[in-house]
């Protein structure tokens, strides 16, 4: 199948051209910046330039594509993209894996998707700041440190943490002309996860679970996170299959769901957010032997994935990356191979 895969030169965009051709299929990826053209051209079997969602010609645009280069799936990654497309995929010449637009919406908004989760999995303890006395509350209501966070957005928008309210108060300051809409959320120390289902027709077909070990960049943004992954590992573990599968019976539709979670001081894994797209590494998941991306396209042609339910990719297998170098993916033991040793 020929697949077009939008935002192609972002970093998901370019594991999911990666797992579909490995799979053997064809690649056709747009992106709005001709420079993330240019890196995605490594990775796709085609790229185009296309307008921004916004943009009044972007469905003629992106029908154009479809039917030049005969495009059967499309799949949707940019967050803004996704929530701008999702209400009117019924304008494009070819199907959007994507969940239903109210998913998309709700999941969009990590406010509205803790709203979604309550008495379905346990979130950490969180309050809307839109005012002063909103955020002096919360240091009332919760125990410092806060976890301080923007609304909406990807890659650790605004996320920092604070123990004081006059560091809060500063750092909404510092922000404010970008009218963002902020949460203040209990703070979560413990170990961080990831859990990506597939759905198809409201059945969850296929899932894995990853950690996130480390960021690339991370002493450039105060909170550490970048939502820029340097190293990640597979790994098994049924707590997290129990919480994805209770989020999994509330959806419906088809599409992908990216469920991350964070433990408590008591190692408890909390969900901070979910996306109604891939947010952890696909590349890793297919190094551990699970070809998500793949798996949706023989979903679309009808057949059924040999994937199971639960723990699809191999457990123990970590996804080193590093900025201009392609990501390498071993066994986590080999990495011992690696290190400096005094011994003959």
């Amino acid at each position: 199948m020929r697949v077009l895969v939008t935002g192609i030169g972002g970093n998901i965009g370019m594991d999911l051209a990666r797992s579909l051709r490995q799979a053997g299929h064809a690649v056709v990826g747009i992106d709005m910046d001709p420079r993330n053209l240019l890196i995605g051209r490594q990775v796709a079997d085609a790229v185009h330039p296309a307008p921004p969602a916004r943009d009044p010609g972007y469905y003629d645009a992106l029908n154009a594509i479809i039917a030049d280069e005969g495009i059967g799936l499309v799949l949707c990654n940019p967050d803004g993209e996704l929530g701008l497309v999702s209400p009117q995929r019924d304008r494009l010449a070819a199907p959007l894996f994507a969940l239903p637009e109210s998913l998309v919406a709700t999941f969009l908004d990590k406010g509205r998707t803790v709203k979604f989760l309550d008495g379905l999995a346990a979130t950490p303890h969180t309050l809307a700041v839109r005012t002063a006395l909103d955020l002096a509350r919360a240091f009332e209501k919760l125990e410092p440190p806060l976890w301080l966070r923007a609304a909406s957005g990807a890659g650790g928008r605004g996320s920092i943490l604070v123990r004081e309210l006059d560091e809060a108060t500063a750092w909404l300051h510092y922000w404010r002309e970008r009218r963002w809409k902020w949460l203040a959320q209990e703070y979560l120390p413990g170990r961080n996860f990831n859990w990506t289902g597939i759905l198809w027709e409201g059945e969850l077909v296929a899932s894995g679970s990853s950690e996130r070990l480390d960021y690339l960049m991370a002493a450039a943004a105060v909170s550490g996170i970048t939502g820029n992954i340097r190293t990640g590992r597979t790994l098994h573990d049924e707590r997290l299959n129990v919480i994805g599968t209770a989020i999994c019976e509330r959806l419906d539709g088809s599409g992908a769901v990216s469920v991350d979670l964070r433990e408590d001081r008591d190692g408890n894994p909390l969900v901070t957010e979910i996306n109604a797209r891939f947010a952890a590494r696909p590349w890793l998941y297919t190094g551990a032997g699970a070809n998500f991306a793949a798996a949706i396209v023989e979903l679309v042609e009808g057949r059924r994935p040999q994937m199971s339910q639960f723990d699809a990719p191999q457990a123990g297998m970590l996804e080193i990356r590093q900025v201009d170098a392609e990501p390498v993916i071993i066994p986590e033991a080999e990495l011992d191979n690696y290190r400096f040793s005094t011994e003959s």
